[in-house]
């Protein structure tokens, strides 16, 4: 597989304890594919969490806040559409959801990957987002299971492997 070819969007928008937990991600797709490109969409209130990190290529900050406040207003649903024109220019090949809420499947919905990759157990009709589902390895609540290993589980499922290996060939 040509590596340097991948292009990962990772959406976790917040809170700041998750997106800490969910650092391990980029640092195992970096580490993977040292020439892929990965992008993270987070709420603009944690971006400097992410900023500067040398896993992650580029940072997309929403303004979630404002938009949760006014989802159907003719103004944020532009804001919303010209976002995810600015995210399919990016042709990523993967995007995982490691948020797993509304405000994710709409990041999701819009940014044109290829592989869109959630679990089969998200709430609030996230999984409408993705076209790969993934079976999580455990049930909630997560009891003896690191939310950090869901989320690199989530990464690093077999069915993201067998497209990997298919594209390979």
């Amino acid at each position: 597989m040509d590596k340097k070819r991948e292009r990962f969007l990772i959406v976790r928008l917040g809170a700041l304890g998750d997106i800490i937990h969910t650092l391990p991600c980029a640092e195992l797709l970096k580490k993977s594919y040292t020439k892929a490109t990965i992008d993270w969409v987070v709420d603009e209130r944690n971006a400097k969490m992410l900023i500067g990190n040398p896993n992650i290529d580029n940072v997309y900050t929403i303004p979630l806040k404002k938009w949760q406040s006014s989802w159907l207003s003719p103004s944020t649903i532009k804001e919303i559409l010209d976002f995810g024109k600015k995210l399919r220019q990016n042709n990523y090949t993967w995007a995982f959801d490691l948020h797993g809420m509304f405000k994710s499947l709409v990041i999701m919905l819009f940014c044109g990957a290829i592989n869109k990759v959630a679990y089969k157990d998200y709430r609030e009709f996230a999984t409408l987002g993705a076209n790969i589902l993934v079976e999580p390895k455990a049930k909630r609540p997560y009891r003896n299971y690191s939310i950090i290993q869901r989320y690199l589980d989530l990464i690093m499922n077999d069915e993201a492997k067998k497209k990997f290996l298919l594209r390979s060939i």
